[in-house]
């Protein structure tokens, strides 16, 4: 009887693994030391867009493109030969021709003949790609603008500054990371000014007006500002983001100005 409990505890455990592997939303293969299919989930299947039938037997190369076929094999090769495999991203094609960016996890296991066999576990992250590829454009918009442009916590502590932000202040990023905004004040505009101005910010209202500021010589300049509050998910103020321009010119033309008059 504890031989048949065994036997069946086994089997249960089998058959709910099996289970597992073909529901779940990880697109999962098997290739042998060849790298023909052997095994491939329904999601793998549905990833690819194809049949079951079609992928099986077939050398897992045919969802990739044609210029990556060759090391793809060789990498596969070099790893069912007991070399290790990293974790990697790479571009596949489905069956209709749409390329993907997937991130792949592979296992080197012994097959019950003996031979090694490989199990990939593939995740699409191609709108991930796109999504960083669009940060990375964002920000070296950001790095190469011309306007300071500042991001503090909701405490107003420096989290980032671009390089004309520290070319105007004079300051290096790395003196000026975690430091307050309040470091730059001016002593030319009184405590109502910036009681106001916080008071707007803190309540998530985008704030514009023209600041006075200390830069780290101690020379004074004026900038154009917009503070824009950045919410979490659940509408809490977390960052503020700063637009600056230098409009010392202006303000001293518009002085000069007045004087003549």
């Amino acid at each position: 009887m504890a031989e048949q409990k065994s036997n069946f505890d086994i089997t249960l455990g089998e058959n709910i693994f099996r289970i597992a592997v073909e529901n779940t939303p990880t697109g999962v293969c098997i290739t042998n030391a060849e790298g023909i299919f052997e095994y491939v989930n329904k999601s793998y299947c549905s990833l690819y867009e194809y049949g079951q039938k079609e992928l099986l037997g077939n050398n897992f190369t045919m969802i990739v493109p044609d210029e990556h076929k060759a090391v793809l094999q060789k990498l596969h090769d070099q790893y069912i030969n007991g070399t290790k495999e990293v974790r990697g991203e790479w571009d596949v094609v489905t069956k209709s021709g749409k390329r993907l960016t997937i991130l792949a996890d592979a296992v080197r296991v012994t097959g019950l003949d003996g031979s090694f066999k490989k199990v990939t576990f593939v995740t699409d992250i191609t709108e991930r790609r796109k999504y960083e590829q669009e940060l990375q454009k964002l920000y070296l918009s950001i790095e190469t603008s011309s306007a300071s442009i500042v991001i503090t916590d909701s405490s107003g502590a420096i989290c980032y500054a671009n390089p004309s932000f520290c070319k105007t202040t004079g300051y290096l990023q790395e003196e000026v990371l975690g430091q307050n905004m309040r470091m730059f004040k001016s002593g030319v505009h009184d405590q109502e000014f910036y009681i106001c101005m916080w008071n707007s910010i803190c309540n998530g209202k985008t704030w514009r007006g023209e600041i006075c500021n200390k830069s780290k010589n101690g020379e004074l300049f004026w900038e154009s500002t917009i503070i824009t509050p950045i919410p979490d998910k659940f509408g809490k103020v977390v960052n503020y983001v700063a637009v600056k321009n230098d409009i010392s010119e202006k303000i001293d033309l518009e002085r000069l100005k007045g004087d003549v008059d």
